[in-house]
């Protein structure tokens, strides 16, 4: 009632059919009775709520759930592979995987908490690229990730997160003007996160190209010798 009448102030009102209630703390698997609205309507208590497109879990700890996420990028997928199948080269399913499926894992990520699901996320992403490649050795993997230019997840999420505070900081709005030094302190977390594996590429581009100069260079001196 006291929620409802604050609401009511601000000119809101709660829908019961598309409203529902959840916990979300140390005692979130307590079993709590239905709030009943002052036109009588109940509110039921449930573990997973959906709101645009991000499903929020009842947890101890502010928790997000990623299985319809995972499903959606498996679906574009298939969809895709299953039509074209070996027909397509490996550079066109990639380009397809950057562009179409991986927007279908990564959606809304940037503002939820991964840490401990990022392990998931990728694992999710390599078992679609072992089918494009029909390997199942990590090494070859990470060398296709590299040369194809695929990121992992935690890099591109690092890179949408560092997107998103920058933006955020920048915003007129009141409310994000209040917390704008807490985004400013995060998003310096990110700055190496986003751009360390263009980092690692560079730097083993330079080693292969050290090993080719030192190789002509030990073949020219055999030649003179």
């Amino acid at each position: 009632m006291l929620c409802e009448s604050a609401l009511s102030s601000l000119d809101l009102f709660i829908t019961p059919k598309k409203s529902v209630c959840m916990r979300i703390g140390p005692r979130c698997n307590g079993v709590c009775c239905d709030i009943v609205s002052s036109h009588g309507y109940g509110l039921h208590w449930v573990k997973l709520i959906r709101y645009i497109g991000v499903h929020f879990v009842s947890a101890k700890q502010f928790k997000c759930s990623f299985n319809n996420a995972t499903a959606s990028f498996y679906g574009a997928f298939n969809a895709i592979f299953g039509r074209i199948g070996r027909s397509g080269s490996e550079e066109v399913i990639i380009q397809l995987i950057n562009s179409k499926f991986l927007p279908c894992l990564l959606y809304a990520l940037e503002a939820c908490p991964v840490k401990t699901q990022e392990r998931s996320l990728e694992f999710t992403v390599n078992k679609v690229i072992m089918k494009v490649f029909r390997t199942i050795s990590m090494d070859v993997l990470t060398e296709c990730r590299l040369w194809f230019g695929i990121s992992e997840i935690k890099v591109l999420i690092a890179r949408r997160k560092l997107k998103f505070l920058r933006k955020f900081i920048q915003s007129i709005n009141v409310l994000c003007q209040m917390f704008a030094e807490f985004a400013h302190a995060e998003s310096s977390t990110y700055t190496y996160s986003a751009f360390g594996d263009r980092l690692k590429y560079i730097f083993y581009l330079l080693l292969c190209f050290s090993f080719c100069v030192f190789m002509l260079a030990a073949t020219w001196r055999n030649k003179v010798d």
